[in-house]
């Protein structure tokens, strides 16, 4: 009888916790962008590229780096999602940072993010953006930055 009691135990725990520990993401960058009314207004968790610098603060899917050295600028897709919400400071301090000749610091890594996406409006300080995540919780994850 025990041990059946402690198999029921251990079987409706692991259903309970079925995922605990490492989360993935529900919805790829590209889902977010290519099919944004279908998560508008949802708790999503992603992966993407957070960006802090003059004047933004986003989430992109990928950067690059462009230019010459003394002109080389860090650039991010036109898909870019505004990144509202706070950074942990233990994770601000671990990004990668940049300093452009034209944009001053800017401070990146990769992050999966969960939290609220928004489309249908304009969104950033210069509301030039068609999507927005408020973040709930963020990670940061291992990845290192293009050449």
């Amino acid at each position: 009888m025990k041990k059946v009691v402690l198999l029921t135990f251990t079987l409706v725990l692991g259903l309970l916790c079925g995922g605990c520990g490492a989360s993935q993401p529900t919805a790829t960058f590209t889902d977010l962008v290519t099919k944004p009314a279908q998560y508008s207004g949802k708790t999503v968790t992603v992966d993407g590229i957070y960006i802090n610098g003059w004047e933004s603060t986003i989430l992109a899917d990928n950067i690059t780096f462009t230019g010459s050295a003394g002109s080389r600028e860090l650039k991010a897709p036109d898909n870019s999602i505004w990144f509202a919400g706070f950074l942990p400071l233990d994770i601000s301090n671990k990004l990668y940072e940049y300093t452009s000749p034209l944009a001053g610091p800017q401070h990146y890594g990769k992050v999966r993010v969960t939290g609220i996406f928004e489309t249908g409006g304009k969104y950033g300080n210069t509301y030039l953006f068609k999507y927005r995540i408020t973040a709930q919780k963020v990670e940061l994850l291992d990845w290192k930055p293009p050449q």
